[in-house]
């Protein structure tokens, strides 16, 4: 039997045991108790019936511990004995954490960090006189098989049932005796049921009986069939309505669906039958009760003790469910009511049976009702030997348990705000900047989401800026949202979430991983790490630049978590990724509470320069998480630049966007192609297949089509696509795009993808992009690159090549350098009057489009709803209101030109609020858009803004603090303190900095003034922000002040005389 087929029969076993354990546990307190009420022991026997629907999904969840092979190894040896019976039990309720028992790897019984060895440490090796388990085999599917034909069996049967139902409802008639009647609401008022009743008279059936189920209906037996008295009507009528009351119908019926799926079980016969005597002893005690005593009742029982007609499953009757004679016998005498079937001896026997069962295969985790009596083996203790491959195989089943649930994490970072300084024979540094962050990953195995909150380093200064982003699957296409550049990009991720998904954070670099267990260089040995025993990975490669060697440590009783992980070069250590403080999360799987990830730099002379680390807190991790679908969806903000790399186009998401793009749809057939994303591609290679056959492409895997057969392709001209692996989707619609051009010529397109790719990924990103020209994933070899790239002779894994019509290979040697060599070849294989396409950024818009739009959109404006409006408050900086101020609006829209360049398309009307006593304002009638706000005061810098208003309209509230004054002044002197007359002074750059991190620059320059015979300037109206002037002078050198508010005045600048 293979490994998933003994985890099925390990935890049907477990299962069955937890839930005989519960019957025994219901019969043992119906006995020992004897509980005199029969709606109790009705009650009990009805938990003892349904607890295996609760324990199913809870033995699976919590899963077995040790396997039953390893209880049997565990028996087989006594010493070992002394560390499994009652000890195994945990208790969560006193804080105990579970323990890890590692029986599956053929390792020793790990305990947790709080237990200890007890055994003879002169014991070296773990259990391992461990049963081999057969592989292969078609046990399971005949096991399927065989549950599948029992369930059949008794849901025919209780089809069967059904169809009885039914046709005893058709036979009856609507003529029910006047008595019957009048009897039936007082009766049903008595007993308290709410449920409508019906009453029909059957010819053929000799008892009353109860059916069905939405609408239940009494079935009364003719007086010729079963005369009676007054007395005995009123007894049969409350004991079928206290069925009603009881439920007992639904109780019925899922009764037998539970027999239908647990059928092999057979203790589930049993309870069943015991189910259905206690429902009639409890009907019994309803009607014995409102009798003048339970002989009349008993003496009714007997006078049907003739009938033998077994009524239907489904059906509740006075003759259902128990002996007659039973019923009448616990109706006459207490004494003698039966409690359990079974005698105190035996359940006594059995719960002992169970409790060593159970102790003995440590198979439930439930409340710890027996303490850590006796401990396991320590977590140091030696491992047994395993092959890599077999590692290989532990560790991709270890991931599957990782790869949903819902992590977050907190995270503290050191890094060099310049590594390379060094290498521009510049002061070595350290790690000189630090920063917190944080990010959230959410996965339900398929969809995924990253959102990612942190600074980092602008462009190598000690200047942190926001990096925030949101990247993710939603099923469809990948997204990311980098919301400091303010822009969209759908059909790729960010490659930077992939190294946060739990199975990264746990197992860095796990394709490289894996790649080190197939490597048969690969050397394993034991290591002991923060005192948890481990497998240690070590492989060394020499080259040109010295040593490397990697190193992996993988615990196998911690989940097969790759606790630690490290590279040399030289003996050094140049990289470290460590998980720390390992504990228990849901369903016993383990996770560090801190991770520590460093890297240096490490020189010719040994010594090292830290050049980052990052200490990261797991805040939460529930692998269990549930995760809504939409959760999984980005809904893209107004005014945010989107790019699409499954066609190429790009736009912003102005309010007017869907009118602009079907307009440009309609009467320019947008969108542009955009070819630029290629011209950077060449061959990356050692030059020997330049003018060769071109080598056969080796897949595991075609998609779009079959292998490609070069000799088919003799005549037409091919590209090769190496480009677009490693996620580069930008280019990769390029390529389409480029094919799809000269497909008409004879250019036939061919990808291959990286051998490294997952085939599902591969698909989804084949669709994604709508790819159609056939798409090859590399056939992988022991190391370095696929089969293919390696035939290609290539260096790196971004090249294309280009095959002529006589099959020989031609590279791409520089830049920008693929069109030509590619038009010249198509011309050469025969085709005419071949254009030279671009590769230039296009303009997205052209003129003649922008002119159309400009008019469409004053009609949009006046056509629109005008149910939307603008209020605010305008104050100074003390927070009082400021008389009079005007506040200026007009409406416009943005259009993308190229990717961060914008044409603005203003409206032609401008609306004006002026603020009373209390500051505010309000501009009503206003249509969706972008608005463009100028808010002016006497003696403020005037402030500029920028607003929306969204299609659902309503008020949008905007409120200012004019702090800033709105001239600049001051006086030129030279270094004696004497006025300098004459001064160019340039004011410019104005710089707008915002709460959140991020700043607004205008680079031109706004105005220069002269300075008078006192050497004052004054600049006057100026708008808000941080200005830049600069003082030039004949004779004086130049100077430059940055930062300089709206509001300064009196300013002493001091310019330095130049020496002649």
């Amino acid at each position: 039997m293979n490994e998933h087929a003994w985890e099925w029969a390990e935890s049907l076993g477990h299962w069955a045991l937890a839930w005989t354990l519960v019957v025994v546990a219901v019969g043992a307190w119906i006995r020992l108790g004897r509980p005199s009420r029969a709606s109790l022991r009705y009650g009990g026997w009805l938990l003892a019936t349904f607890a295996g629907l609760v324990l199913a999904p809870l033995v699976v969840w919590l899963g077995p511990w040790v396997s039953w092979h390893d209880a049997v190894a565990l028996v087989r040896r006594p010493a070992n004995l002394a560390a499994s019976p009652v000890g195994r039990f945990t208790s969560w309720f006193e804080g105990v954490p579970a323990m890890a028992i590692e029986g599956r790897d053929g390792a020793a019984l790990a305990p947790t960090a709080s237990s200890t060895w007890i055994l003879p440490p002169q014991i070296p090796k773990p259990v391992a006189a461990v049963r081999p388990r057969a592989e292969g085999g078609r046990w399971p599917e005949l096991a399927l098989l065989i549950w599948g034909a029992g369930a059949l069996v008794f849901a025919v049967r209780l089809g069967r049932d059904a169809i009885r139902v039914r046709a005893l409802l058709a036979a009856a008639t609507g003529d029910v005796p006047a008595e019957l009647a009048g009897e039936l609401e007082p009766a049903r008022v008595d007993l308290g049921l709410r449920r409508r009743v019906r009453v029909g008279v059957h010819p053929e059936i000799q008892a009353p009986m109860c059916v069905g189920l939405l609408r239940p209906t009494l079935l009364w037996p003719t007086a010729a069939h079963c005369p009676m008295t007054s007395s005995q009507r009123r007894l049969s009528l409350v004991h079928e309505l206290a069925h009603l009351k009881h439920g007992d119908d639904w109780v019925a019926l899922l009764a037998e669906i539970w027999r239908c799926l647990a059928w092999f079980y057979l203790p589930i016969h049993f309870l069943l039958d015991r189910l259905r005597r206690e429902r009639e002893y409890c009907c019994d005690d309803v009607a014995s009760s409102r009798s003048e005593g339970p002989e009349g009742y008993a003496r009714w029982l007997l006078d049907l003790a003739p009938v033998r007609v077994k009524p239907p499953a489904l059906a509740s009757s006075l003759l259902g469910g128990a002996d007659l004679a039973v019923r009448v016998r616990r109706l006459l005498d207490r004494d003698s009511r039966p409690a359990s079937p079974l005698t105190c001896r035996q359940v006594m026997m059995l719960g002992g049976v169970g409790l060593v069962l159970l102790g003995v295969s440590g198979s439930v985790r439930l409340v710890g009702f027996v303490a850590h009596a006796i401990e396991a083996e320590p977590a140091d203790a030696l491992l047994p030997e395993i092959e890599p491959k077999a590692l290989a195989i532990k560790l991709e089943t270890a991931w599957k348990d990782y790869e949903a649930g819902l992590l977050e994490v907190e995270f503290d970072e050191e890094r060099d705000s310049d590594p390379f300084a060094e290498s521009r024979g510049q002061e070595r540094k350290s790690v000189d900047i630090k920063f917190p962050g944080r990010f959230q990953y959410g996965s339900d195995g398929r969809l995924w989401r990253t959102e990612f909150d942190s600074m980092m380093p602008n462009s190598g200064a000690r200047q942190l800026v926001p990096d925030r982003w949101v990247t993710g699957f939603d099923g469809e296409r990948h997204y990311h949202w980098n919301v400091r550049a303010n822009e969209v990009t759908w059909g790729e991720s960010n490659p930077s979430a992939l190294a946060l998904e739990p199975r990264a954070l746990f197992w860095p670099s796990r394709k490289n991983l894996i790649e080190l267990l197939n490597d048969a260089t690969t050397k394993v040995s034991q290591k002991t790490v923060d005192g948890v025993r481990c497998y240690l990975l070590e492989k060394t490669t020499r080259n040109p630049s010295g040593e490397w060697r990697t190193e992996y440590a993988i615990s196998p009783r911690r989940s097969h978590l790759a606790v630690e992980m490290a590279y040399y070069r030289n003996g050094h250590r140049y990289a470290l990724h460590r998980l720390q403080d390992l504990r228990q999360a849901e369903r016993g799987l383990w996770i560090p509470s801190r991770i520590l990830s460093e890297s240096w730099s490490v020189f010719d002379d040994g010594s090292r320069s830290l050049m980052s680390r990052r200490s990261m807190r797991i805040v939460r991790y529930e692998p269990a998480k549930a995760i809504a679908r939409d959760d999984f969806t980005l809904t893209v903000p107004f005014n945010v630049t989107v790019k699409d790399l499954t066609d190429g186009s790009a736009w912003t998401t102005d309010p007017w966007w869907p009118e602009v793009r079907e307009l440009l749809r309609d009467r320019f057939a947008w969108s542009p192609r955009d070819l630029s994303p290629l011209r950077q591609l060449v061959s990356h290679c050692d030059g020997k297949v330049e003018g060769q056959p071109v080598p056969p492409i080796e897949a595991s895997l075609w998609i779009n089509s079959g292998p490609v057969d070069w000799g088919q392709l003799r005549g037409k001209v091919a590209l090769i696509d190496f480009s677009s692996v490693g996620g580069r989707h930008e280019k990769a619609a390029a390529i389409r795009a480029l094919g799809e051009l000269y497909k008409g010529a004879g250019l036939r397109v061919i990808s291959v993808l990286d051998s490294k790719d997952d085939p599902d990924a591969a698909r989804q990103y084949v669709k994604e992009l709508r790819l159609t020209h056939p798409v090859a994933v590399d056939l992988p070899r022991a190391a370095g690159f696929g089969a293919t790239m390696q035939a290609f002779g290539m260096k790196y894994d971004s090249s294309v090549f280009l095959v002529d019509h006589l099959g020989k290979v031609r590279q791409v040697k520089e830049p920008g350098g693929l069109i030509g060599p590619l038009v010249q070849m198509l011309r050469d294989a025969g085709s005419k009057d071949v254009l030279v396409a671009s590769l230039d950024p296009p303009q997205l818009v052209r003129d003649e489009e922008l002119d159309a739009i400009g008019r469409a959109f004053q009609d949009w404006i006046k056509q629109a709803d005008d149910g939307g409006s603008l209020a605010g408050t305008i104050v100074d900086m003390e927070g009082r209101p400021i008389q009079g101020a005007e506040v200026r609006v007009h409406a416009e829209a943005r259009i993308l030109m190229h990717p961060g360049s914008f044409f603005v398309i203003p409206g032609r009307t401008t609306h004006l609020a002026v603020t009373g006593d209390s500051g505010m304002f309000l501009l009503p009638n206003l249509c969706k858009g972008n608005y463009s706000l100028r808010i002016s005061a006497p003696g403020f810098a005037t402030i500029e803004r920028k607003t929306l208003i969204e299609s659902t309209l309503g008020e949008v509230v905007i409120d200012a603090v004019m702090g800033q004054a709105d001239a600049i002044s001051g006086q030129v002197m030279d270094q004696q303190g004497k006025p300098i007359a004459d001064v160019d002074v340039t004011i410019s750059e104005r710089r707008i900095a915002r709460k959140d991190g991020t700043q607004t620059n205008y680079n031109d320059t706004l105005e220069m003034k002269t300075t008078d015979a006192k050497g004052a300037f004054r600049f006057n109206k100026l708008p808000e922000g941080d200005y830049t002037l600069t003082l030039k002078s004949m004779g004086f050198s130049q100077v430059v002040r940055k930062n300089v508010p709206a509001g300064a005045n009196n300013l002493e600048l001091t310019l330095e005389r130049v020496r002649p």
